[in-house]
């Protein structure tokens, strides 16, 4: 079997465990911790250095980081939202990276209807929260898979 292969599919083991990780506590706690985001950072841009597209997708994660940025200043989502879907995307081919960010939409769309379901209400969800970083794994990791 060929070791860059074996390397590369470690890495992705190492992103889904740490997906996973970061699901959990932003499910129970609403809190994506740093140390999980810059897991996921290191994996990502290692990924990309093997896969050649670092120079690509770097400032594709600027731009990520900026408009996610406004948007936690704005009080759309928080903070960890915006760090961690900034370092993934250091590992998502650019071709890739819109249909990462629908698939994204989608899910967490899909996690407000479960959540309404469950609450019944828009204000207990408001007053809950959304761990919007559910879908971004989701999404991410899938496309982090695909850009292998």
């Amino acid at each position: 079997m060929n070791t860059e292969f074996i390397f590369q599919f470690v890495l992705f083991l190492g992103l889904l465990s740490t997906g996973l990780a970061i699901c959990f506590s932003d499910a129970r706690h609403r809190i994506i911790p740093n140390k999980y985001v810059l897991i996921i950072a290191a994996i990502s841009i290692t990924l990309a250095l093997i896969n050649g597209f670092i120079l690509k997708s770097s400032p594709y994660a600027a731009l990520v980081f900026i408009v996610g940025f406004i948007a936690t200043i704005i009080g759309i989502w928080g903070g960890g939202d915006t760090k961690l879907l900034t370092a993934f995307t250091l590992g998502i081919k650019p071709e890739f990276l819109t249909l990462a960010l629908i698939l994204m939409c989608l899910l967490g769309g899909l996690q407000i209807v479960v959540m309404l379901i469950r609450y019944r209400s828009f204000q207990a969800i408001r007053e809950k929260g959304i761990a919007y970083g559910i879908p971004i794994v989701l999404s991410f990791t899938f496309f982090a898979f695909v850009s292998l």
